[in-house]
């Protein structure tokens, strides 16, 4: 109908040779092709109830669509019926994949669960790198149960670690969503696998080939420089430990993820040398050295305050007085001799003398 040959692997280019790009667009075979949720997913619910849980979906090339389940409220139970329970549905028939690179027959058909942050998502195996995620392979007539163990850690943003405050923030949506927007700006067009809204859909092998040479030739190096997308301050990371393993009819399988404890270890990165510690230590080794406490060291700080700041007006009043611009007012003294001023042609007038004077 398509084009593409049955059970071929679509992250390579060579697949998509013979689509019918004329007849149909790429969302129109990824949503025949890859199932619904209603279609691989009998039941699901946390604390026993469908309504607490929100489902999402994202289309991925490897793994086809991801159905993401997050719950709208939280638990305080610890048990197994207080936390996420999901059946899934198989299809019995073993597929046989044949292909130049590597031929695998009678694969059993299974489900991967991946345990990771709600602010985190799940992208294909080319691009994901930095997740902290735990990956739980689902076989046909499985019955498991996990109990999850809660780690926070939370680094402080410096030159060691180039990190972003924020609890909201999410590496793996910043550098997909960067990834895409490079790919499908330099090519021209975008995929549903690789979806740009200001870009138009691919139609063309010679469009879709030069995408994905594009994605598979740039290394993950490349696109760190590419987007420099920084890591988040907080991390969070559970840790799933096999409580019980039973088996079912192999039409289906069962999962159990809950918390078997309300403990959460948390581990927090502190400055470990201050301002503070070093002037608590500062002033430990003048105190044992020179003998000197904060009282002294103040005193000397004065000291130093006086002779810099308060020398300056000093030395101006001197320097005024040596240009005579600053003089003592004269006082005019007038003398008189028996009651008669003296007038000789004589200037008096700064000298006071013993006598018969009269003021």
């Amino acid at each position: 109908k398509y084009g593409i040959v049955p059970f071929a692997p679509l992250q390579y280019s060579k697949s998509w040779e013979n689509f019918s790009y004329a007849k149909h667009t790429l969302d129109e075979f990824f949503e025949d092709v890859t199932f619904k949720i209603e279609e691989v997913v009998t039941m699901y619910g946390f604390e026993g109830y469908t309504t607490n849980v929100s489902v999402t979906e994202r289309l991925m090339l490897t793994f086809g669509k991801c159905f993401v389940l997050t719950a709208k409220n939280h638990s305080s139970n610890w048990n197994k019926y207080s936390g996420y329970s999901v059946n899934l549905f198989h299809n019995n028939d073993y597929r046989i994949i044949d292909t130049t690179i590597k031929s695998v027959k009678n694969m059993v058909p299974g489900y991967h669960v991946y345990i990771h942050n709600s602010n985190d998502i799940v992208a294909d195996q080319e691009t994901q790198f930095d997740s902290l995620m735990e990956d739980i392979y689902l076989e046909p007539g499985s019955d498991l149960g996990f109990s999850l163990r809660v780690s926070q850690y939370s680094y402080l943003p410096g030159s060691r670690t180039n990190c972003i405050k924020n609890k909201n923030y999410s590496k793996s949506k910043c550098k997909q969503k960067c990834i895409n927007q490079y790919v499908t700006e330099k090519i021209g067009c975008s995929t549903p696998w690789m979806d740009n809204p200001r870009q138009p859909r691919c139609n063309s092998y010679e469009k879709v080939k030069s995408l994905m040479m594009l994605t598979s030739s740039t290394s993950n190096e490349e696109f760190e420089k590419i987007c420099k997308c920084p890591t988040s301050c907080y991390i969070t990371s559970y840790i799933p430990y096999v409580q019980s393993n039973k088996e079912l009819p192999s039409e289906i399988s069962g999962l159990y993820l809950y918390y078997a404890t309300n403990l959460v270890t948390i581990m927090d990165e502190v400055i470990g040398y201050d301002w503070n510690l070093f002037l608590a230590d500062l002033g430990g080794s003048l105190g044992f050295l020179l003998g000197l406490s904060v009282l002294g060291i103040i005193g000397v700080f004065e000291q130093v305050f006086k002779i810099i700041v308060l020398r300056k007006p000093k030395d101006e009043v001197l320097n005024n007085v040596e240009k005579g611009q600053e003089q003592t007012p004269q006082k005019k003294i007038e003398i008189y001799l028996n009651g008669e001023p003296i007038d000789d042609g004589h200037d008096y007038g700064y000298y006071e003398k013993s006598g018969n004077i009269k003021y």
